[in-house]
């Protein structure tokens, strides 16, 4: 629905980053939602480098373009809560 509303007015650009589990199993099925990840969509954002393998995993069709101070940026992390706090994963290595 924010999508809709934004894109009347302003070029909007999609960019989502999913993990998901098999069901009832602790196997990952995709793993996208990394610290890594994450990390390079910030950077890109930032205009910061970005590897081109990085940049491939996050944003294949480089539609992502360094913020500037009249774009707005909006982050959405949805979770389910297991209790513990949410992070991506890997958030806690030390890379």
């Amino acid at each position: 629905m924010l999508h809709e509303k934004l894109a009347r007015d302003y070029e909007v650009v999609d960019l989502s980053l999913f993990s998901t589990l098999a069901p009832d199993s602790p196997q990952v099925l995709l793993q996208q939602a990394t610290k890594a990840n994450l990390k390079a969509v910030l950077d890109l954002l930032a205009g910061q480098a970005v590897d081109s393998a990085g940049r491939d995993a996050v944003d294949p069709d480089h539609k992502l373009q360094p913020a500037t101070p009249d774009n707005a940026v909006v982050l959405f992390i949805s979770s389910h809560w297991t209790g513990r706090l949410v992070l991506p994963t890997g958030a806690m290595s030390r890379q």
